[in-house]
């Protein structure tokens, strides 16, 4: 009541499943389209209800979780340990305080500079992102880690496609 915040409802994945094309714009906007776009691009899966992307990080193509509700992309441990030398040269080391069940935790972290990703062929650079050294949460060591909003935010439309399962910015 103090920021006079009010969701007015939420859609749960398997109604935004069974949609199965949305246009998310920048403004704000969900546009559904009356038919699906059928595309040859495919670099989205399911693993449960989570959505997995495929991304081009410099020389590899690396799986990811798309996570809209995250304000940063991350990289986890698996992508650390494949790529520590790279990580330990392109960021220094710091670390990250959050907090769980009531207590704070402190975890150490590279804050890697200038990390190029692409997805559906659209490049962009973000300024830093935080690469984890040890795993957080036991459900996400087969992942290298998440995209979140920094990336999302640098393009004016994303469209997730359920059905012919891709994901694309414009």
């Amino acid at each position: 009541p103090q920021i006079n915040y009010e969701i007015n409802g939420i859609i749960g994945f398997p109604v935004i499943q069974q949609l199965k094309e949305l246009h998310f714009s920048k403004d704000g906007t969900l546009t559904i389209p009356r038919r699906t776009v059928r595309k040859r691009l495919k670099n989205m899966a399911l693993c449960g209800a989570k959505s997995i992307i495929n991304i081009a990080a410099g020389k590899d193509t690396i799986y990811c979780l798309l996570d809209t509700g995250a304000n940063a992309s991350e990289l986890y441990k698996k992508y650390y340990c494949e790529h520590d030398k790279v990580v330990e040269k392109n960021g220094p080391p710091d670390s990250l305080k959050y907090s769980a069940l009531g207590e704070t935790k402190t975890r150490e972290i590279y804050k890697m500079k200038e990390f190029s990703i692409s997805v559906g062929g659209k490049t962009a650079i973000l300024p830093s992102i935080d690469v984890y050294t040890e795993d957080l949460r036991s459900d996400r060591k087969m992942f290298y880690g998440s995209i979140g909003q920094d990336y999302i935010g640098l393009f004016d439309e994303m469209i997730l496609n359920y059905e012919s399962m891709y994901i694309e910015f414009n």
